[in-house]
């Protein structure tokens, strides 16, 4: 079939944190919108927004599991460095704030699904840079660490909060020899249409 596809570069968590595309990311999208409109689909820009307090429901929500990892005393120097401040963080949270933190999220996944009903499906690059060094997110301080992943992939972790199917196709090979995709996000449920779209491009 044919598909009417939005494209988006927007992230939940711009709002905290300076979300910008390498041009190797660029390239991929833009890779990636010539193979959909050439296979026939309808490709146009998405106006979508997304509530400022995600970046913190999410971070306390999926940080919220360390709390609850049975160690002993002395056990946390088993830990690393980034996964240990996390869970010194979550266990000074209350049960309440993860409420809270769950029901802004709620309400995300509600408004986002919304909005993305406008398009059968939505493209967003799969991550925002080229593959990272190894120990390039470890600067000695967790936040850093943790705000490092989500500017590299500050697409994705939204999908998962909304129960939406994903697929990643690769778009783009950078001069280093490394493959730059794109992501598509459909509707509720619709896994078929999404595989159906990465066989038409060749997967």
């Amino acid at each position: 079939g044919k598909f009417r596809i939005g494209v988006s570069t927007r992230s939940p968590f711009e709002s905290r944190l300076d979300i910008a595309l390498d041009p190797e990311a660029r390239l991929g999208l833009e890779a990636g919108i010539l193979a959909l409109t050439g296979a026939g689909h309808e490709v146009s820009e998405a106006d979508v927004h997304y509530d400022e307090r995600y970046p913190d429901a999410f971070e306390l929500v999926w940080t919220a599991p360390l709390a609850n990892i049975p160690l002993p005393p002395e056990g946390e120097q088993m830990l690393t460095p980034l996964t240990a401040a996390m869970r010194r963080r979550a266990l000074q949270r209350s049960a309440a704030d993860l409420a809270g933190a769950v029901e802004v999220l709620r309400g995300f996944e509600e408004e986002t699904i919304s909005q993305f009903s406008a398009w059968d499906m939505v493209l967003t690059p799969t991550v925002a840079m080229t593959p990272r060094p190894i120990g390039w997110y470890w600067t000695g301080d967790a936040a850093d660490d943790y705000a490092l992943q989500c500017r590299y992939s500050p697409f994705t972790s939204m999908v998962n909060v909304c129960g939406l199917p994903a697929v990643t196709i690769p778009a783009y090979v950078t001069a280093d020899g490394l493959s730059m995709g794109v992501q598509l996000i459909g509707r509720p449920g619709a896994e078929a249409d999404l595989l159906a779209v990465a066989a038409q491009l060749g997967l």
